[in-house]
């Protein structure tokens, strides 16, 4: 008797533990159709509009003329490339919890940054460091091996290592991400708010 009691009781503490793990898991993203008006369903061929008011008291009606693909570890983010015919806007944008979206506000040269190709590696091992840049302070953030893939094309794809700054509400981003060829390319970006952005149109 004694022994079913102690096989009931590591039966129901089984089940406890079970379900308190399956409770601590993160909570999947609603999955939602693919033909739905949402920024992650936009192809080359859609149009967007961004509103910058806040910025520049600009807004833009964009034709996306490339889509890419970028993948680190298990991470995945994309880049949209919109066209008004008077300029070129380019915006990121990353699933989680809640969808992530960037747009590039200008493409800077790394020496225009105050730090060394040797202060990266230092920032990467230390996981921390910062620099001012435009009067504003970038903290570390990450930094790893990424694929790009040119238009989505799994067959078309390049290799880089990035490192990523932002400043400490998280608001402004430079990103440095250094290709096979060995040259680095620098992103100045601010979050977007989802609110500036509407879709009119998937793809043609």
């Amino acid at each position: 008797m004694d022994l079913l009691i102690i096989i009931a009781n590591i039966a129901a503490l089984g089940a406890i533990i079970y379900f308190w793990r399956r409770s601590r898991k993160p909570k999947q993203l609603k999955s939602f159709s693919k033909t739905e008006h949402r920024l992650e369903n936009v192809q080359v061929g859609g149009v967007i509009h961004i509103s910058l008011m806040e910025d520049s008291f600009e807004d833009y009606d964009l034709v996306i003329t490339n889509k890419h693909e970028y993948q680190s570890g298990g991470d995945s983010w994309y880049e949209l490339v919109g066209d008004n015919a008077n300029t070129q806007i380019t915006i990121d944008f990353e699933e989680g919890s809640e969808l992530l979206v960037n747009i590039q506000l200008r493409q800077l040269t790394f020496q225009e940054l105050p730090i060394s190709r040797a202060n990266l590696d230092d920032f990467a091992d230390s996981e921390s460091g910062s620099f001012m840049w435009g009067n504003m302070s970038f903290f570390y953030q990450d930094s790893g091996k990424g694929t790009l893939f040119n238009n989505c094309n799994q067959k078309d794809k390049e290799d880089f290592y990035y490192w990523e700054f932002a400043t400490s509400d998280n608001t402004y981003f430079i990103s440095c991400e250094q290709w096979e060829d060995n040259s680095i390319e620098v992103t100045y970006s601010k979050k977007l708010p989802k609110s500036s952005i509407e879709v009119y149109s998937l793809k043609d």
